[in-house]
């Protein structure tokens, strides 16, 4: 893992293709200009470094890239190896890895890495119960942490400097610590009650040992009761789920993926398969309308997970969705297969609302296939359906589709069901008289 200047890198890549100063130059520039720019006495041009990238066969990225960018990479490559290490108890190898990236801290600016190492150092120290030097560790990582505004980052320096305390006997530095970390829960991301229930507990143990049991109690309530933050994350999530869907009607698609994508993490912690399976339901949508359709089908298949068990309404939607992407795909024999489900399904159940929508969408896969006499027959029952139901929306829509298979084969007929889907339109004021 070396971190290499730009001529550095250029004469590493030379070396490995076995060229000569010579042969890399060509007749692009001479042997001397080359030796030069290795010993980074002077810096290519953009020209010469596209001619660099195609002849050493490499991306002019690598080339660009400075050395603190390197030392981030080997440094965050680092973090997660030490993790590891730490999480299966090697301690003295995570120590001697995490050595590594605090020597590079001494000549890059990485200092968020830094805050990462000396927190995971600090964590080593304390299991092997070397307090003041977990604490020392802990007061760097923090101070990191302040520097580069990562909430999640100081409240965890706080939480375990107040477990060190603790841990010493110093019961008032420790609520002071923890206070300080209860303080900015709000900060907190989406899903992180086990952090803020952490907190609540070290705080009433840190009181109970200070003798202070009236505060003691109210923190241990807190800690039982952090449940209810389960309920507020459903509502947080519906929040999101109704704000994502209102930038989806809007057409504005990337703040729809981001609030459904924080709804989605919301329900997740709350495990409500319905709200989950209807933000993959949305996100899908979200991706259809970019045309992104792999991560639509992700998305799609996701939802079909979580509610092939139940074979509701909410199942019914997730098959038509299926069908449509694979319409986009130009799958419609797949297509045909789901909306066969689905309208086995709606019909099996006698739900009024979902068999006239699945039968119309079969109709249309029917008319796309090109079975005229299907599709015809299929949209007058659905049309009968939508009679009863009363949706009258629905209907014209209906009137319209049947309408558009006798274009072209009875002018009278094609005329007489547009005229009624207009009609329909203007009873329920949807185009003027």
């Amino acid at each position: 893992m070396e971190i290499l200047s730009l001529g550095q890198k250029i004469k590493k890549l030379r070396k490995e293709k076995n060229l000569t100063l010579k042969e890399l130059a060509g007749n692009r520039i001479t042997a001397a200009q080359i030796s030069h720019i290795e010993r980074d006495k002077s810096y290519p041009s953009q020209d010469l470094l596209e001619y660099f990238s195609e002849k050493l066969e490499t991306p002019i990225d690598y080339f660009l890239e400075s050395k603190e960018a390197q030392a981030k990479k080997i440094a965050s490559s680092i973090i997660l190896k030490s993790e590891v290490l730490f999480k299966t108890e090697k301690y003295q190898e995570a120590k001697r890895e995490l050595s590594k990236i605090l020597n590079l801290c001494t000549s890059y600016d990485i200092s968020h890495e830094c805050a990462k190492a000396n927190f995971i150092y600090g964590l080593v120290y304390l299991v092997e119960k070397e307090y003041k030097k977990a604490t020392s560790m802990m007061e760097k990582a923090l101070v990191l942490y302040i520097k580069n505004e990562d909430p999640k980052g100081i409240i965890k320096s706080y939480l375990e400097l107040g477990k060190l305390y603790i841990l010493e006997d110093f019961y008032v530095p420790a609520t002071n610590m923890l206070h300080q970390a209860e303080a900015m829960i709000p900060e907190l991301e989406i899903g992180d009650i086990d952090l803020e229930k952490s907190i609540y507990i070290n705080l009433s143990y840190a009181y109970m040992k200070n003798n202070q049991n009236k505060e003691a109690i109210e923190y241990a309530h807190k800690a039982d009761t952090i449940a209810e933050k389960v309920g507020d994350l459903h509502n947080r999530g519906n929040g999101f789920f109704i704000m994502g869907n209102s930038y989806l009607q809007n057409f504005q698609y990337d703040n729809a993926q981001k609030y459904f994508h924080m709804a989605i993490k919301c329900f997740e912690k709350e495990n409500k398969t319905s709200e989950k399976a209807k933000s993959q339901m949305l996100l899908a949508k979200v991706y259809l309308n970019l045309k992104s359709y792999s991560s639509a089908k992700e998305h799609i298949e996701e939802a079909y997970i979580l509610k092939r068990q139940f074979k509701d309404t909410q199942y019914i939607e997730i098959l038509m969705l299926y069908c449509e992407l694979l319409c986009k795909e130009e799958n419609f024999e797949g297509a045909l297969e789901y909306i066969r489900e689905a309208l086995y399904l709606s019909s099996k159940d006698q739900n009024r609302k979902m068999e006239p929508l699945v039968m119309r969408k079969y109709a249309n896969l029917l008319y796309q296939a090109g079975d005229i006499d299907e599709a015809t027959e299929s949209l007058n029952k659905c049309a009968e359906m939508l009679k009863k139901s009363g949706n009258k929306k629905e209907l014209a829509n209906t009137y319209f589709d049947i309408a558009k298979i006798y274009q072209g084969r009875c002018r009278d007929q094609e005329i007489g069901f547009y005229s009624k889907g207009i009609d329909l339109f203007r009873e329920i004021g949807l185009i003027e008289n």
